[in-house]
């Protein structure tokens, strides 16, 4: 977590997916493969995902970040 002198900073991300026409393609195993494939990604990015949500059709994500993050770098 990022810490500045006196400053202990909270910035959260809702960042969600959807599938190409919303269509239900996210099924149990491709699921349990997506959260894989995120979790790898965040170790790699130095971010942390607080909570995580696959439905059939889109994808949740809750991502904890230092200040030096930008939403355009996590989400690349």
């Amino acid at each position: 977590m990022y810490r500045d002198i006196g400053t202990l900073p909270n910035i959260g991300y809702h960042l969600i997916w959807c599938t190409k026409y919303q269509r239900a393609v996210l099924s149990d195993r491709i699921q349990a493969r997506v959260k894989a494939v995120l979790a790898v990604k965040a170790t790699e990015l130095h971010v942390r995902i607080e909570r995580m949500e696959i439905m059939p059709d889109h994808v949740h994500l809750l991502v904890k970040a230092s200040p030096a993050d930008s939403a355009h770098r996590i989400v690349k």
